[in-house]
């Protein structure tokens, strides 16, 4: 057996995470089967999360490290960037968080290995090579590897099933036999061209029939005995000399039946034929009125009719909502919306047939589902997370939505106030160091846009320390971070965006948390006809998309492909 290759953190940053997993199963004292017991996963599930190249959800990463014993976000958020990790400058960030983290958790002389960061992330760089003739060697999944049976793949046959015997050939120069009396003619013989009648009383040998003259045994080949029918029919003896009960038919029966069925099929075709022709002209007449079946029952997509009016009516413009005070995304300056999410939004609407300038209005993370199916907007392009709950709706306040995409996906991630001068953070007037969530002191008083992503991860986590503050834009939070607030939970591309405006002032976090949020286009629940258009539209500008926002996508952020675009399905 082939010894698996083992785990080398110097391979590429997915080897690496694969490798501190293993050795954090080494320093818990845990064996797998213990992990997978306590978690709840079988063995397969709980043994690839230490494998190269298999992958496992995060819920299933989340319960080998709580397993271990260590905390879990930071473990799971390195396992889904590991393989998004591109860039040099991405390769150091990675290699120093990996570090920082195997520093609290693994063994002393497992971290020595990860000491120089320089070097590892330099490592990974020059192992494309060697990464594609190590993939097929064995991976050290912790689980043994299976001996290949001797009995699979020799060629030789089994003992309980003698190989097939092969098909008798067809007799060369042999007499027509003549019809034997009583003998079953085969089905579908009749009157016909020449030969039908020699088809009838000399049927062709097959696999599965004698040839007169051969013998055969009690086995086909297969194993098992042929059908009763099948010994009646070609063993080379009339029913009478078996002492079966005869039952004489007409030979000429079959062509008869065939015959009366051809021309009844032959005259319902001509009657057929003369209806139709006695109709053509009234369907010919009928259809200068109407093109198709009558559709004065079905109600028309409004959606749809909305559209309609926007591409022909210049006085009716086409309605985007959109976030207000978001720099690099979303903002009005001087009287005209700069960002990418309003170049987006115009690509989207010229691609839908609409000539003219959306008019774009500004409004909370709290009033997009019902001004969307009010219809004071037709849809809603501004970092506008996809979830499930949004999707279905409450039932009360927020009404059920349908998105479009997603066409680009971000971390989450924090900002806090800068110590001045330093790259710490400035939490209750005290330098600290912050790199995710995990690291804020018990009393940072913390701030979330009401109905945000944010927001539901913070009351999920933390439900003993409420947020300080819930408001309606991210501006109004960040705009607090001088004192009279500590921390802003939200997405990585909006927060660096305003980092860009202060960066002597604040600082975005090292780590994120939680899933990454995949951002949509909002559409009334009720428009499925427009979200069928507006998902054209999309995968038919990814080349302009790629210029918009790939400045964006740096840390972490991706544009997902037309085939990634989960919601552009068809939906109920």
């Amino acid at each position: 057996m082939m010894a698996p290759r083992r785990l080398d953190p110097h391979n590429s940053p997915r080897e690496a995470i694969a490798w501190a997993l293993a050795r954090l199963q080494e320093a818990s004292r845990k064996s797998l089967s213990a992990i997978a017991a306590e978690t709840n996963y079988n063995m397969s599930t709980v043994s690839r999360v230490t494998a190269i190249q298999a992958t496992v959800s995060a819920e299933a990463v989340k319960a080998y490290v709580r397993s271990c014993g260590q905390p879990p976000d930071e473990w799971v958020k390195l396992y889904k960037l590991a393989k998004s990790v591109e860039s040099a400058e991405d390769a150091e960030r990675f290699a120093v968080s990996l570090h920082a983290l195997c520093t609290t958790a693994l063994l002393p002389e497992h971290t020595q290995r990860l000491s120089d960061t320089h070097a590892l992330a330099a490592s990974w760089t020059t192992t494309d090579t060697r990464q594609s003739q190590d993939s097929a060697q064995p991976q050290d999944t912790g689980q043994p590897q299976q001996e290949p049976n001797p009995r699979h793949n020799t060629g030789q046959p089994r003992r309980e099933r003698p190989a097939a015997s092969t098909p008798a050939p067809e007799p060369q120069a042999e007499p027509e036999p003549q019809p034997q009396a009583g003998a079953k003619p085969a089905p579908g013989a009749g009157a016909g061209p020449a030969g039908a009648g020699a088809a009838l009383d000399t049927p062709a040998p097959t696999s599965g029939t004698s040839v007169p003259g051969e013998t055969k045994g009690p086995s086909s080949g297969t194993g098992e005995a042929p059908s009763t029918s099948t010994r009646k029919r070609n063993d080379g003896a009339p029913p009478a000399a078996r002492g079966v009960p005869q039952r004489r038919r007409p030979r000429r029966r079959t062509v008869v039946t065939g015959g009366v069925i051809s021309l009844a099929l032959i005259a319902g075709i001509t009657i057929w034929a003369t209806q139709y022709e006695a109709s053509s002209d009234d369907s010919r007449s009928s259809a200068t009125q109407s093109s198709g079946p009558n559709t004065a029952d079905v109600p028309e997509d409004p959606s749809l009719k909305r559209l309609r009016e926007a591409r022909a009516e210049k006085d009716k413009p086409w309605r985007v909502g959109v976030k207000a005070n978001q720099p690099g995304l979303s903002q009005e300056k001087g009287g005209e919306w700069v960002g990418a999410d309003i170049e987006y939004a115009r690509t989207i609407t010229k691609a839908l047939g609409i000539t003219g300038e959306p008019e774009f209005i500004a409004m909370g993370t709290n009033e997009r589902e019902k001004k969307l199916n009010k219809g004071t907007v037709d849809m809603f392009v501004g970092t506008y997370g996809i979830s499930p709950e949004r999707e279905k709706g409450d039932g009360k306040d927020r009404p059920a939505v349908r998105f479009a995409g997603p066409y680009f996906t971000t971390p989450q991630r924090m900002i806090v106030e800068r110590f001045p001068g330093t790259d710490y953070a400035r939490i209750n007037g005290v330098r600290e160091t912050v790199n995710s969530d995990i690291d804020l002191p018990d009393k940072t008083s913390v701030c979330v846009v009401k109905g945000s992503t944010g927001e539901k991860y913070w009351n999920e986590n933390y439900p003993e320390k409420p947020p300080e503050e819930t408001l309606s834009d991210y501006k109004a939070c960040v705009d607090r971070l001088s004192g009279e607030i500590d921390a802003v939970l939200s997405d990585s591309v909006i927060l660096r965006e305003y980092e860009k405006t202060k960066p002597d002032k604040l600082k975005v976090s090292l780590y994120s948390f939680g899933d990454d949020e995949e951002y949509g286009i909002g559409l009334a629940k009720a428009s499925a006809g427009l979200h069928r258009e507006v998902c054209k539209a999309m995968k038919n500008t990814l080349e302009a998309r790629e210029k918009i926002f790939s400045p964006l996508a740096k840390d972490g952020e991706r544009l997902p492909e037309a085939k990634e675009m989960s919601r552009c399905q068809p939906q109920p």
